[in-house]
């Protein structure tokens, strides 16, 4: 499951409260290892269910910025998604 795919699953499951216990992920989809540890935070979420809530944060590798990225910073990029 992709991790876009698992924060809009979370997103759905609003009837949880998360007034107590909860488990909060701070996620990036533009990071590799986020993707890549989107299945332990799946097992989590279907292990515990609503006895520990999962609540996930997304952020980015380049909020608020304007500018283009660079061709250098691409390549570093797409180094970690092919490795």
């Amino acid at each position: 499951m992709t991790l876009c795919r698992f924060a809009a699953m979370i997103a759905i499951r609003k009837e949880v409260a998360m007034d107590g216990p909860h488990l909060i992920y701070f996620s990036d989809p533009m990071c590799s290892w986020c993707y890549g540890f989107s299945p332990v935070i799946e097992d989590i979420r279907r292990g515990y269910g609503n006895a520990l809530p999962v609540r996930v944060v997304m952020g980015g590798l380049r909020p608020g910025t304007t500018t283009p990225m660079k061709p250098e910073a691409r390549r570093e990029i797409v180094g970690h998604w092919t490795t």
